[in-house]
């Protein structure tokens, strides 16, 4: 079966600016294994930011995270936004399966004695 470019179009991402958060958790429950890359997230200078100071002083108070969604060069990721120092860091999440399986690199360990 052939994909054509037209419906290759149909199931990208719609471009947005928009962050979708899906829930908030406790910054422990993610295992930093999963974390990918940082974005500092800001203000818009023309704009009214009240919502944005609102998340952060939340998300700071409270101890949490918000999970969500981002479109970026036509791929949705899964992220997490948490508060950092005067703005929001946004931090790309890799899943289990983009991730390595540390049991592949896995050799018999040596028996070590401890030092006196």
């Amino acid at each position: 079966m052939t994909v054509t470019p037209d419906e290759i179009k149909m199931i990208r991402p719609e471009k947005s600016s928009a962050i979708k958060i899906k829930e908030f958790v406790p910054r422990f429950e993610i295992d930093s294994l999963y974390f990918g890359s940082h974005y500092f997230l800001g203000v818009d200078k023309k704009q009214d930011n009240k919502a944005f100071f609102l998340l952060r002083n939340a998300l700071r108070e409270c101890g949490k995270i918000a999970i969500g969604t981002f479109t970026m060069r036509e791929k949705e990721y899964t992220c997490a936004i948490e508060a950092y120092k005067s703005g929001l860091l946004l931090t790309s999440l890799n899943y289990l399966d983009e991730l390595r399986d540390i049991e592949e690199l896995a050799v018999t360990e040596p028996e070590v004695s401890r030092m006196n």
